[in-house]
């Protein structure tokens, strides 16, 4: 049997077609127009990941897997553009994290921007461009890597519920890997500024499609 298991670092990420990053939020009022809110991570629900780097396999993340890294890390939490991975962007840190929470579907957070964050990714973050993203260790993980065929898991890939997670990162990325999440820019100016969403929910990140191939697809589905 094969020894083989994810890495204990993952990087996630909401899609951008359906993560609705806008300008305004009618129900919550104007804001000041650099405050970045969204959910970066949904709990429950059964994501299927294909990379060279972590291998194919069948993801959940499960309720209360960030509850202790909140409640012990969540004042040293940085916001960075995917990952501090960024060429122009680096490692800085774009704002002020207000608050990091667990809800019933997912994660949420909220940061106030600096002033100095670029005008090109401001303006990508208000026009929908990008989504919300988190890097965290894993901790406690339920991982089964030879799970019987099922409705959510037809191929019978390897399955991984994460339980606990250590967060080290939140923040925007226009990589985007999952769907179903939420996250806004708020505005004073409601009108010149209005919500906007990209519409191609569900599509795969290039680096999916790129590796979702009949030759690597039984390479990482028959484990031996």
């Amino acid at each position: 049997m094969s020894s083989w298991r994810p890495p204990q670092i993952r990087e996630r990420a909401g899609g951008a077609g359906s993560l609705k990053l806008v300008e305004a939020d009618a129900e919550a009022g104007a804001g000041d127009g650099r405050t970045l809110s969204g959910r970066f991570a949904v709990f429950n629900r059964w994501t299927e990941i294909n990379s060279a780097i972590e291998g194919h396999f069948l993801e959940r993340i499960q309720s209360g897997a960030f509850a202790k890294t909140i409640a012990e890390n969540a004042d040293r939490v940085p916001v960075l553009f995917s990952h501090g991975k960024d060429p122009t962007i680096g490692g800085q840190i774009l704002g002020s994290l207000r608050s990091l929470s667990e809800g019933s579907e997912g994660a949420r957070y909220e940061v106030s921007l600096y002033d100095g964050v670029p005008p090109l990714l401001l303006a990508g973050l208000r026009e929908g461009k990008y989504g919300s993203s988190f890097r965290a260790q894993v901790v406690k993980e339920d991982f089964i890597p030879r799970p019987a065929r099922s409705r959510h898991n037809p191929l019978g890939l390897p399955e991984s519920l994460i339980q606990e997670v250590k967060l080290l990162d939140v923040g925007p990325t226009p990589l985007p890997a999952y769907d179903a999440t939420t996250a806004k820019v708020r505005s004073l100016d409601l009108e010149a500024l209005k919500p906007r969403a990209l519409e191609f929910v569900g599509e795969r990140p290039s680096w999916f499609l790129e590796r979702d191939n009949p030759a690597w697809l039984l390479e990482r589905s028959t484990l031996k």
